[in-house]
Parts: structure tokens; C-alpha cells; sequence
């Protein structure tokens, strides 16, 4: 499962993405908007969408409440499994979101 988070996305999360769409690394797959800013969501890896979340369409705080588990946006399989390597882990993409810089 690929679980994308912004911060503070209260308002809404609108995958423009396809069940059985190509995705490339880095690739434009939706939008995430809340009260202050709309945020394009870019696919981290390669792979063929599975499933989209449609849940978030009436419950999108769920990106920030429940990210791991009810939150995702879609789900892929992975065309190139070493694009998993570039990724950062979950302890320094914490130490991320603590800066100022994304």
C-alpha cells in the first residue's frame, strides 16, 4: 500500500488517477486541497494503479487521521520494486515534516 500524506488536507483528496492507469515515478496522480492550498500528489514509485480509495471523497480528513490504515489514496503494483529504495523511511520522513522546507 502507498500512503501519501499533507499535512493539515482537511478539505479534500481527488485522485486523478485510474484503476489500471500506468503511474511513473514522480508522475502527477491528483490533488490534495484544503482550506489555505491545493497540492498536486505525485506517484512515488511505478506501477499500475489497483485501487482507489473512494472513501475519501466523503471522509477526507481520514489522510490525516487514520494515514496508515483507512487514510490511503490508491494502491499500486509496483513495476520496478528498487524504486522502493529511494523512498525515505518513516522516521526521517517525521524528521521532514518538522522542517520548514516541504
Amino acid at each position: 500500500m502507498i500512503v501519501l500524506q499533507k499535512p493539515n488536507a482537511s478539505s479534500r483528496s481527488s485522485p486523478a488517477c485510474k484503476v489500471g492507469q500506468e503511474l511513473n515515478q514522480g508522475s502527477e496522480c491528483g490533488a490534495v486541497e484544503s482550506v489555505k492550498a491545493a497540492s498536486e500528489i505525485y506517484s512515488p514509485v511505478s506501477g499500475v494503479v489497483e485501487e482507489i480509495n473512494n472513501t475519501l471523497e466523503d471522509k477526507p480528513a481520514l489522510i490525516n487521521t487514520s494515514c496508515y490504515d483507512d487514510g490511503w489514496i490508491f494502491k499500486l503494483r509496483l513495476s520496478n520494486p528498487e524504486e522502493l529504495k529511494s523512498l525515505m523511511k518513516e522516521k526521517a520522513y517525521e524528521a521532514f515534516l518538522k522542517t520548514a522546507v516541504h
